[in-house]
Protein backbone atom coordinates (compact mmCIF):
# COMPACT_ATOMS: atom_id res chain seq x y z
CA UNK A 1 0.00 0.00 0.00
CA UNK A 2 3.05 2.53 0.49
CA UNK A 3 4.00 1.53 -2.80
CA UNK A 4 0.96 2.86 -4.39
CA UNK A 5 1.06 5.86 -2.58
CA UNK A 6 4.09 6.99 -3.21
CA UNK A 7 3.45 6.54 -6.43
CA UNK A 8 0.25 8.59 -6.69
CA UNK A 9 2.21 11.70 -4.93
CA UNK A 10 5.28 11.10 -7.23
CA UNK A 11 2.83 11.52 -9.98
CA UNK A 12 0.63 14.09 -8.73
CA UNK A 13 3.92 15.84 -7.84
CA UNK A 14 5.49 15.45 -11.29
CA UNK A 15 2.10 16.70 -12.46
CA UNK A 16 2.76 20.18 -10.02
CA UNK A 17 6.25 20.33 -11.90
CA UNK A 18 5.01 20.57 -15.63
CA UNK A 19 2.41 22.97 -14.57
CA UNK A 20 5.09 24.99 -12.98
CA UNK A 21 7.03 24.30 -16.36
CA UNK A 22 4.30 25.56 -18.81
CA UNK A 23 3.29 28.54 -16.41
CA UNK A 24 7.04 29.55 -16.14
CA UNK A 25 7.31 29.35 -19.78
CA UNK A 26 4.30 31.58 -20.36
CA UNK A 27 5.40 34.14 -18.33
CA UNK A 28 8.91 34.54 -20.05
CA UNK A 29 7.67 34.19 -23.22
CA UNK A 30 5.08 36.96 -22.07
CA UNK A 31 7.93 38.94 -20.99
CA UNK A 32 9.72 38.65 -24.29
CA UNK A 33 7.13 39.46 -25.93
CA UNK A 34 6.28 42.79 -24.17
CA UNK A 35 9.99 43.74 -24.81
CA UNK A 36 9.92 43.23 -28.37
CA UNK A 37 6.48 45.42 -28.34
CA UNK A 38 8.13 48.17 -26.75
CA UNK A 39 11.00 48.44 -29.10
CA UNK A 40 8.58 47.76 -31.81
CA UNK A 41 6.38 50.82 -30.63
CA UNK A 42 9.45 53.03 -30.30
CA UNK A 43 11.03 52.23 -33.96
CA UNK A 44 7.27 52.98 -35.40
CA UNK A 45 7.74 56.64 -33.69
CA UNK A 46 10.99 57.07 -34.82
CA UNK A 47 9.46 55.99 -38.44
CA UNK A 48 6.36 58.57 -37.98
CA UNK A 49 9.28 61.43 -37.20
CA UNK A 50 11.59 60.94 -39.99
CA UNK A 51 8.22 60.92 -42.26
CA UNK A 52 7.07 63.97 -40.01
CA UNK A 53 10.45 65.50 -40.61
CA UNK A 54 10.72 65.56 -45.12
CA UNK A 55 7.56 68.16 -45.14
CA UNK A 56 8.97 70.09 -42.40
CA UNK A 57 12.37 70.45 -44.61
CA UNK A 58 10.43 71.25 -47.56
CA UNK A 59 8.37 74.22 -45.85
CA UNK A 60 11.88 75.41 -43.83
CA UNK A 61 13.54 75.39 -47.43
CA UNK A 62 10.60 77.51 -49.23
CA UNK A 63 10.40 79.70 -46.17
CA UNK A 64 13.72 80.58 -45.63
CA UNK A 65 15.20 80.02 -49.42
CA UNK A 66 17.79 77.53 -48.36
CA UNK A 67 19.74 76.33 -51.39
CA UNK A 68 18.16 73.26 -52.73
CA UNK A 69 21.27 70.72 -52.03
CA UNK A 70 20.83 71.19 -48.46
CA UNK A 71 17.78 70.41 -48.64
CA UNK A 72 17.84 67.38 -50.66
CA UNK A 73 20.88 65.52 -48.47
CA UNK A 74 18.25 66.37 -45.63
CA UNK A 75 15.41 64.65 -47.30
CA UNK A 76 17.35 62.04 -48.72
CA UNK A 77 18.95 61.45 -45.18
CA UNK A 78 15.68 60.86 -43.09
CA UNK A 79 14.01 58.75 -46.04
CA UNK A 80 17.32 56.44 -45.51
CA UNK A 81 16.65 56.51 -41.81
CA UNK A 82 12.82 55.92 -42.22
CA UNK A 83 13.84 52.63 -44.24
CA UNK A 84 16.50 51.79 -42.00
CA UNK A 85 13.24 52.42 -38.94
CA UNK A 86 11.48 49.67 -41.35
CA UNK A 87 14.06 47.62 -41.25
CA UNK A 88 14.34 47.22 -37.77
CA UNK A 89 10.77 46.80 -37.55
CA UNK A 90 11.17 44.12 -40.01
CA UNK A 91 13.80 42.42 -37.64
CA UNK A 92 11.63 42.53 -34.51
CA UNK A 93 8.76 41.06 -36.09
CA UNK A 94 10.70 38.16 -36.98
CA UNK A 95 12.11 37.77 -33.36
CA UNK A 96 8.10 38.26 -32.88
CA UNK A 97 6.90 35.05 -34.31
CA UNK A 98 9.75 33.09 -32.53
CA UNK A 99 7.46 30.04 -31.10
CA UNK A 100 9.45 27.61 -31.86
CA UNK A 101 12.83 28.69 -32.82
CA UNK A 102 14.72 30.74 -30.00
CA UNK A 103 17.98 30.68 -31.88
CA UNK A 104 16.67 32.84 -34.93
CA UNK A 105 15.10 35.15 -32.67
CA UNK A 106 18.49 35.56 -31.00
CA UNK A 107 20.08 35.95 -34.42
CA UNK A 108 17.30 38.38 -35.24
CA UNK A 109 17.97 40.45 -31.88
CA UNK A 110 21.44 40.41 -32.37
CA UNK A 111 21.17 41.89 -36.29
CA UNK A 112 18.67 44.39 -34.89
CA UNK A 113 21.50 45.46 -32.21
CA UNK A 114 24.12 45.71 -34.96
CA UNK A 115 21.50 47.80 -37.07
CA UNK A 116 20.27 50.03 -34.35
CA UNK A 117 24.39 50.56 -33.53
CA UNK A 118 25.20 51.49 -37.04
CA UNK A 119 21.96 54.19 -36.91
CA UNK A 120 23.59 55.96 -34.33
CA UNK A 121 27.15 55.86 -36.14
CA UNK A 122 25.18 57.15 -39.06
CA UNK A 123 23.42 59.64 -37.25
CA UNK A 124 26.56 61.04 -35.10
CA UNK A 125 28.48 61.54 -38.64
CA UNK A 126 25.30 62.92 -40.51
CA UNK A 127 24.35 65.16 -37.12
CA UNK A 128 28.26 66.58 -37.49
CA UNK A 129 28.29 67.06 -40.67
CA UNK A 130 24.45 69.38 -40.40
CA UNK A 131 26.34 70.92 -37.07
CA UNK A 132 29.29 72.23 -39.31
CA UNK A 133 26.91 73.47 -42.36
CA UNK A 134 24.72 75.08 -39.64
CA UNK A 135 27.89 77.03 -37.73
CA UNK A 136 29.67 77.80 -41.13
CA UNK A 137 26.36 79.19 -42.62
CA UNK A 138 25.11 81.28 -40.19
CA UNK A 139 28.09 82.32 -38.00
CA UNK A 140 28.04 85.72 -39.05
CA UNK A 141 24.44 85.84 -37.95
CA UNK A 142 24.84 83.82 -34.86
CA UNK A 143 27.33 86.24 -33.40
CA UNK A 144 25.77 89.49 -34.83
CA UNK A 145 22.58 88.13 -32.85
CA UNK A 146 24.47 86.97 -29.57
CA UNK A 147 23.35 83.47 -29.96
CA UNK A 148 26.42 81.80 -30.88
CA UNK A 149 26.27 80.33 -27.18
CA UNK A 150 23.11 79.32 -26.88
CA UNK A 151 23.49 77.29 -30.48
CA UNK A 152 26.58 75.53 -29.09
CA UNK A 153 24.71 74.68 -25.71
CA UNK A 154 21.63 73.67 -27.76
CA UNK A 155 23.74 70.99 -29.96
CA UNK A 156 25.41 69.92 -26.88
CA UNK A 157 22.18 69.34 -25.20
CA UNK A 158 21.27 67.47 -28.23
CA UNK A 159 24.32 65.11 -28.32
CA UNK A 160 23.83 64.35 -24.76
CA UNK A 161 20.18 63.76 -25.21
CA UNK A 162 21.12 60.89 -28.22
CA UNK A 163 23.73 59.45 -26.24
CA UNK A 164 21.39 58.75 -23.41
CA UNK A 165 19.19 57.35 -26.05
CA UNK A 166 21.10 55.40 -27.64
CA UNK A 167 22.43 53.96 -24.00
CA UNK A 168 18.86 53.60 -23.48
CA UNK A 169 17.93 51.43 -26.55
CA UNK A 170 20.74 49.25 -26.38
CA UNK A 171 19.82 48.40 -23.07
CA UNK A 172 16.74 47.42 -24.15
CA UNK A 173 17.98 45.18 -26.96
CA UNK A 174 20.67 43.64 -24.22
CA UNK A 175 17.42 42.81 -21.95
CA UNK A 176 15.59 41.35 -24.48
CA UNK A 177 18.55 39.30 -25.31
CA UNK A 178 18.97 38.52 -21.84
CA UNK A 179 15.29 37.24 -21.18
CA UNK A 180 15.76 35.27 -24.90
CA UNK A 181 18.82 33.62 -23.39
CA UNK A 182 16.59 32.46 -20.27
CA UNK A 183 13.95 31.04 -22.18
CA UNK A 184 16.74 28.88 -24.09
CA UNK A 185 17.89 27.74 -20.11
CA UNK A 186 14.44 27.48 -19.30
CA UNK A 187 13.70 25.08 -22.18
CA UNK A 188 16.75 22.74 -21.82
CA UNK A 189 15.81 22.12 -18.46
Amino acid sequence: MELDELKQKWDLLSQEVEKQKIINNKLLDNVINQKIKNLNTYSFIGCILYAAIIPVLFMVAQYKHIQGSVICVGIISMFILFLWEVYNIYLLSKTKSYKNDLISAEKSVIKYKQSKIWSYYAGFVFSVMVISWFFFSFYQYLIQTNRLLTSIMLFICLVALAIWEFKWDIGRVKELKKSIDELKEFELE
